[in-house]
């Protein structure tokens, strides 16, 4: 067996080699297919690889099924890292462990003295992580974090791919970013085309599986794409409407992949989130029947995703967002029974979660959501419940780590809110000094609001406005610019729709603030 997994790398050229310990192997698998199957976007030069295109990695090294039970590294293992043009190491805590890993490196090290190595963190901190071999002398490695809490698979990836490949990162981000969405635009510029293909990939599956693998694999990345990064980039320029035909055609695609028996919670999870993601569209243009039925359709995945696996932190995350979506459709159609038992529901669960939680976005959002709804309820409530301080804190807390990565802005203006719910409680319930040092927090996060007359800045205009005012009653009286500062807010918001009575109102209750005061605004 030896002297055949000799012929195999005999003469090879490999563009890296993955070192690695067999209790990653299901994580090394998937990074060596995609590693493969990755092509260099255009303007980035071409690749020189053995039996690959310009822009293909070309030949990965993996296979050391033999090893375990091996006293040293075999001929065909030393060969392939001798032709190989870099090492890949793998880290995790078991890597360190391992004695075979260790060996790659100090062989490798020895052959290749000026090839990099580069570090892929998939488990643990790097001190519990990293091999002695690859940090010997106190010089970290180039590291790449795919783990969740750190660059996270996207990013890490691409950091790995910069590293073989030895292009600049930001370079190859941007392009990659390109590519991506020039993909997604040419589906929303041709859904018939896009249907299509769906149609054509469903019918792949039924008919050659084998092939239908690799359809469903870039189908599916182009989808988390859309419902994640691509989302995101639309919502803060507000163009979530390119997203309206794809989701419905990516959802009748995974569909069909259901009927034709092709099917994993993965894929459940993706078809949840596209349910969610055009429920939030038909919610957006008031069709709330509607939005109510995509959000019972994700309900009712997530609910079976969560009774198969009980104790799986995502999945009741994944059922907390379902639960808090018939939530918001609920109070829309005036539907009011439960909806507290739901709320407190959803508050034991992120409770329950939230060790695992504190790194995870999603759950950080929804903390900063539920507990922010929780405030704000309680605090204009005739009896505020007993722990509404800690509901308002814990909003708060959340909110913060979430808007340091959160890149749409969503999560600034939620926690200005949340800030601003939290002073109201304080200064109801007699801490006027607590509740001006929070007033002037949440006008401090609303100090970016851009003040041109324009409907997309309306919303962060008119929660400054709101704050402003506000804070006039607990202790701030004394200060004029907040006074004038409102004022003029309501008259830009005027400008951009004269007949918003919500604003009028306000605007009028300042302008006899500022006649009984005897202010002067400038």
């Amino acid at each position: 067996m030896e002297q055949n997994k000799q012929d195999e790398v005999s003469g090879v050229s490999f563009k890296a080699f993955i070192s690695y310990s067999h209790a990653d192997a299901e994580v090394v698998r998937k990074l060596h297919s995609q590693l493969e199957t990755y092509r260099l976007p255009k303007g980035l030069g071409e690749i020189s690889s053995q039996n690959a295109g310009p822009r293909d990695l070309g030949k990965i090294f993996r296979d050391r099924e033999y090893l375990s039970v091996a006293e040293d590294l075999s001929s065909s293992v030393k060969s392939a890292l001798a032709q190989s043009e870099v090492l890949v190491v793998v880290c995790s805590p078991h890597a360190k462990a391992s004695q075979w890993v260790e060996r790659e490196i100090e062989y490798f090290r020895s052959l290749h003295a000026d090839r990099p190595i580069l570090a892929a963190l998939v488990e643990g901190e790097p001190e519990e992580a990293f091999p002695a071999a690859l940090i010997e002398g106190g010089v970290e490695p180039l590291a790449a974090d795919l783990r969740k809490q750190g660059d996270g698979w996207k990013l890490g990836f691409l950091k790995l791919v910069a590293g073989i490949v030895g292009v600049p990162l930001d370079a190859l981000i941007q392009r990659d970013s390109q590519r991506q969405l020039t993909r997604v635009m040419a589906v929303t510029g041709v859904v018939g085309v896009f249907a299509l293909c769906m149609a054509a990939m469903a019918f792949i599956a039924n008919q050659a599986r084998n092939e239908a693998q690799f359809q469903q694999t870039q189908a599916e990345q182009l989808v988390g794409f859309m419902m994640g990064d691509l989302r995101l980039k639309l919502e803060s320029v507000g163009r979530l409407d390119v997203l309206e035909d794809t989701n419905q055609k990516a959802l009748e695609y995974f569909e069909a992949q259901t009927d034709l028996g092709v099917d994993s919670p993965e894929r459940q999870v993706l078809l949840a989130k596209i349910a969610e993601s055009i429920g939030r569209e038909l919610l957006r243009r008031d069709d709330v029947p509607g939005a109510r039925a995509r959000f019972s359709q994700a309900y009712e995945i997530t609910e079976g995703l969560l009774q198969d696996e009980p104790t799986s932190p995502a999945y009741i995350l994944a059922h907390a967002w379902s639960k808090t979506r018939m939530m918001t459709s609920s109070q829309q159609l005036g539907i009011k029974e439960n909806l507290d038992l739901e709320a407190d529901a959803i508050l034991d669960e992120l409770t329950l979660i939230r060790e695992w939680g504190q790194s995870e976005p999603d759950w950080l959002r929804l903390e900063a959501l539920a507990n922010g709804n929780r405030c704000a309820t309680a605090t204009f409530s005739e009896y505020p419940e007993p722990e509404t301080e800690q509901n308002c804190k814990r909003a708060i807390s959340a909110g913060r780590s979430y808007a340091r990565i959160d890149k749409t802005g969503q999560a600034a203006f939620d926690l200005a809110y949340n800030t601003f719910w939290y002073a109201q409680w304080l200064g109801k319930h007699g801490k006027p000094k607590e509740a001006n040092e929070q007033y002037r927090s949440a006008l401090e996060q609303t100090e970016a609001a851009e003040m041109k007359p324009t409907k997309e800045d309306a919303r962060q205009l008119r929660q400054r406005m709101e704050i402003l005012g506000a804070s006039l009653s607990w202790g701030e009286a004394e200060r004029p610019d907040n006074l004038c500062e409102a004022i003029t807010i309501g008259n830009r918001l005027l400008e951009i729709e004269p007949e918003d009575e919500d604003v009028m109102n306000l605007l009028k209750r300042y302008k006899e603030r500022k006649g009984v005061s005897y202010v002067r605004c400038v």
